[in-house]
């Protein structure tokens, strides 16, 4: 049993239950929107997604556009490291542009004193 070809045959079966027609977005010359924090589920769907459209489309299948926001609420390395992890995992794969979103230092804690929320609710509602 090839278990990758498995994983992919049910990877497309929840894009479908999930209403997404993946054949039609993945095999046309349109872009898919992808935000990548750089951990494990997000890194995952966006690996996934790109073997799933290789294996479908070995040609004209749809460009990925991968978001990664740098919120700045951890220090330096560890939040900017989280998106170039992301882009360098972009680049190795053709068809995939990469946009890091920065939102400043300090932004995020502004926006949470601002709505009177924590910090992950206004680091979510910068981000949507």
């Amino acid at each position: 049993m090839d278990v990758n070809k498995d994983f992919l045959d049910q990877l497309a079966i929840g894009f479908e239950r999930c209403g997404f027609p993946w054949q039609d977005v993945f095999g046309s010359r349109k872009k898919i929107g992808f935000g990548v924090s750089g951990g494990a589920d997000s890194m995952a769907l966006l690996y996934s997604s790109i073997l799933l459209r290789g294996r479908s489309f070995k040609t004209n299948g749809a460009d990925f556009v991968v978001v990664s926001i740098n919120h700045n609420i951890r220090s330096k390395e560890e939040s900017l490291g989280d998106c170039l992890f992301v882009r360098d995992f972009c680049e190795r794969f053709p068809g995939i542009d990469f946009i890091l979103a920065d939102l400043g230092l300090g932004k995020v804690e502004q926006e949470a004193q601002l709505r009177g929320r924590g910090i992950e609710e206004a680091a979510r509602f910068l981000r949507y």
